[in-house]
């Protein structure tokens, strides 16, 4: 549940930084295509290793997308 809602974040930050370069010269539905595309891609990897690192550890590591979220926030601001 938690890392559906950090990707779904990530992608609307994706999408607005793809419209925001779409206004240069650039094909704004090329960005808008590749951007679905590559953040779609990047949840599913991202999922598919999260369950293969939970298979293998005992440890509580359902913090660590809270920690990233976080991490992101900062990183946006500074």
């Amino acid at each position: 549940k938690e890392s559906f809602y950090l990707g779904v974040a990530l992608s609307l930050d994706s999408l607005i930084v793809g419209f925001g370069a779409a206004l240069g010269p650039i094909s704004s539905v090329e960005v808008f295509i590749f951007s679905i595309i590559f953040n779609l891609l990047a949840i599913i990897f991202g999922a598919l290793l999260g369950s293969k690192c939970a298979e293998k550890t005992e440890l509580d590591l359902s913090w660590i997308s809270g920690v990233i979220l976080i991490i992101l926030a900062l990183q946006k601001v500074l």
